[in-house]
């Protein structure tokens, strides 16, 4: 369920660094970003915190690894 609109919201967008897209080869384009919105607490202050991973496809079927589509890793969730 999507949180209230009305909240402030920081963006922050997590994409491969150059080294990560020069490894998949050229071609790819980003098509997308996946978001996950997350409730934060300024005391007396709330506001969102939306993070996007960036998603790439191919651009078209000549491009090698068609096959697959790729997107930023997940960080480990650790139990507190």
């Amino acid at each position: 369920m999507p949180l209230p609109a009305h909240l402030s919201r920081i963006e922050r967008i997590i994409d491969l660094d150059d080294e990560q897209k020069a490894a998949h080869g050229e071609g790819w384009v980003l098509i997308d970003y996946e978001t996950a919105e997350q409730l934060a607490v300024i005391p007396r202050q709330y506001y969102m915190v939306a993070t996007k991973r960036a998603k790439y496809a191919p651009a078209n079927d000549q491009v090698p690894g068609a096959a697959r589509r790729t997107s930023c890793p997940r960080p480990s969730v650790t139990a507190r």
